[in-house]
């Protein structure tokens, strides 16, 4: 992949990041927080060359700052600079931010728990990236990985991308093998434009490894179904942690699952199972 687009995807990712920010007034702590994210989304995408270029451009848009500003004309040109106040404008518009707040860091760091933990995309992802990196909150790089583990499911395949790097770093070599594999069928699964991982096409790979890339692709195809940017964290919590085969997570998948209910009777029979009351 060439450099121009290769930040292209980097400034992409960087703005679904922080578009909880894009609502506050720049002040020093948005700066620096935005800062340090670009340098861990370049480390993680290994090109941390680009950071100081990507920056420049990042920079460049600051004059966008409002949904109606998508308004002000903007070169049709391909270049760097094009491509990233497309990209600000269409988020800007995404969000509907209408005016700028000045930002206040408890308030907004409690907001923000709020929105991720009824599943909302992007605060997930922020506050994941602000736990790994202890920015405005403490560092729990724990919370972090469990955030991208969740999206993972989801499907957001730079959450995956983040799983791994975190793996990587924790020295969890197991887990960090197993997501690249999982990254590896996915990839593989999109570009041959397939929706099914067959076990006979990644002999090389662990059964649990094909199943888990197989119920990612299935929750994703229902997920833009509900054409809803909110993900179940419920579902998402029974498919990560229940020790229900393949077979079962899919019947209930396909179906209108309760996963609280579900998730509560699995517990309860396993209690029951080692002797407790």
């Amino acid at each position: 992949m060439n450099n121009k687009n290769q930040i292209s995807i980097i400034i992409k990712e960087y703005f679904d990041i922080i578009s909880p920010l894009l609502t506050f007034e720049d002040c020093e702590t948005i700066y620096k927080t935005e800062r340090q994210i670009l340098s861990l989304l370049c480390e993680v995408k290994k090109c941390t060359e680009l950071v100081d270029e990507c920056w420049a451009i990042i920079e460049d848009t600051k004059c966008l700052q409002l949904s109606s500003d998508s308004l002000l004309p903007i070169s049709s040109d391909n270049s760097p600079h094009s491509v990233a106040y497309n990209i600000k404008t269409e988020i800007l518009s995404e969000c509907r931010i209408n005016r700028i707040k000045k930002f206040e860091e408890f308030t907004f760091i409690e907001n923000l728990k709020d929105e991720a933990n009824v599943g909302e995309r992007n605060s997930c992802q922020l506050l994941a990236v602000l736990n790994w990196l202890g920015l405005i909150v403490p560092e729990n790089r724990v919370s972090a990985q469990n955030i991208w583990a969740v999206l993972a499911i989801n499907g957001d395949r730079l959450s995956i991308e983040m799983l791994i790097f975190g793996h990587k770093i924790l020295g969890e070599v197991e887990q960090e093998k197993k997501w690249m594999h999982i990254y590896d069928i996915l990839q593989t699964e999109y570009d041959a434009f397939s929706v099914i991982a067959l076990y006979s096409n990644y002999a090389e790979y662990a059964e649990e490894e094909v199943q888990l890339a197989n119920l990612i692709m299935f929750i994703s195809q229902k997920n833009h179904n509900k054409g809803t940017n909110n993900i179940d964290r419920a579902m998402t919590h029974y498919i990560l942690n229940s020790k229900s085969d393949y077979k079962s997570k899919m019947d209930k998948l396909s179906s209108e699952t309760n996963y609280y209910l579900a998730t509560h009777i699995e517990d309860k029979a396993s209690a029951k199972k080692y002797g407790f009351n």
